[in-house]
């Protein structure tokens, strides 16, 4: 098994630490409306090519787009030491953190899509209804090459994805690090109740992407992670211990 088997893990890492929410919240007002050319370039193609982009339920702000952006850096000096020291990816070899706030008054539909980056490493700041409101996953068709399934939007039914089966996640902590398969499947959010919810992208740098010793690193504890929390990892094949719904 490796990490490309596992679509969806807790990651057996020290939770997030603790920030001031409302400083976070600040920030994310002040930055996100002067971003707009970094987000049309990246996360608007993920919503470009799908009928419900409307649907799109985050405000996507870049912490840091190869540059750490709007002071990121020297505001949440414990967010970069957490990334740095707990996830052991060195500052430079960081290429993107996406904050993800949800938007007031998302809607209900569910957006199916594939992050572009690698490795699928994620982190809550906060989740504070973590228990009802979870991210929800369909398989990519078989016969699907990996890059028609990367990077992408869906439709609720579309052909590149197994409709007929949807895999509730579980999450354990409320500021839990977890892991998103993007090359083998689709993922939404789902939101059951009212909540603050504030998820971290982490995206590695090109180099770091290519480097056997940094795969092996990241397979090894996704593997690891999975197998720790077997109960609510989602796995590619048949023998998933997901919690498996039918739609």
């Amino acid at each position: 098994m490796n990490f490309l088997d596992i679509l969806y893990t807790p990651i057996d890492l020290p939770p997030c630490p603790e920030i001031d929410i409302n400083k976070l919240k600040s920030w994310l007002a002040e930055a996100y409306p002067k971003q707009k050319h970094l987000i049309d370039m990246t996360a608007g193609e993920i919503q470009a090519h799908n009928k419900l982009k409307d649907n799109y339920p985050w405000n996507f702000t870049f912490a840091k787009f190869f540059e750490w952006q709007n002071g990121f850096d020297k505001h949440f000096p414990e967010l970069v030491e957490y990334i740095t020291k707990v996830y052991g990816i060195a500052d430079k070899e960081i290429g993107v953190v996406a904050v993800l706030p949800i938007r007031d008054n998302p809607s209900k539909i569910r957006f199916w899509h594939t992050d572009p980056d690698k490795f699928g490493l994620r982190f809550y700041v906060t989740n504070n209804r973590y228990k009802e409101n979870i991210i929800v996953i369909k398989k990519g068709r078989p016969e699907i090459l990996d890059a028609d399934i990367h990077g992408k939007s869906f439709e609720e039914n579309d052909s590149r994805l197994i409709n007929e089966t949807v895999y509730r996640t579980t999450n354990v902590h409320p500021r839990q690090p977890f892991y998103l398969n993007n090359w083998k499947a689709a993922h939404a959010v789902e939101f059951n109740v009212e909540g603050e919810r504030i998820a971290i992208l982490l995206g590695t740098d090109n180099m770091l992407d290519d480097s056997p010793e940094f795969l092996e690193r990241i397979n090894d504890l996704i593997v690891r992670s999975a197998l720790k929390y077997n109960k609510e990892a989602v796995l590619l094949h048949d023998w998933t211990d997901g919690i498996k719904v039918s739609q």
